[in-house]
């Protein structure tokens, strides 16, 4: 029960050492509060969709010569990408998503119409100039 009662006490601590990461996005975007959660464990795509995001976009669907292309990356696994055939952008966080034993990539997505960035976009430009 000792043993077991310090490896619990170990993966808390551990869980507890990740800091934020800071990223060109406002706090209020969806994406903000599932990016950060994302980038320290594997959530469930219930989720994305909790927040409003779409897991339609998957990452083998992303890059050259693919359905979706990378127009700008905000962060390590924080893009934002266009839909070739209709031009639309839409904000993508890529994830680990758990299932049963396993870990699959995911992506959880946001139109940029229903949720602009305009306060990444000020950062970013910002940062540029510096």
């Amino acid at each position: 029960m000792r043993k077991q009662t310090l490896l619990l006490y170990s993966i808390l601590f551990f869980a507890g050492c990740h800091s934020q990461v800071d990223i060109p996005l406002s706090q209020n975007h969806p994406a903000y509060g599932f990016y950060q959660t994302a980038n320290k464990f594997n959530v469930a795509g219930g989720s994305c969709t909790k927040l409003n995001g779409t897991l339609e976009i998957r990452p083998d669907k992303i890059g050259n010569e693919k359905e979706y292309e990378k127009v700008r990356e905000l962060a390590p696994g924080l893009l934002i990408v266009k839909q070739k055939s209709t031009e639309v952008e839409w904000m993508t966080v890529f994830f680990m998503e758990y299932v049963m034993a396993a870990s699959i990539p995911k992506t959880c997505s946001w139109n940029l119409r229903d949720y602009p960035i305009e306060a990444a976009d000020a950062v970013a430009r910002s940062a540029e100039q510096k």
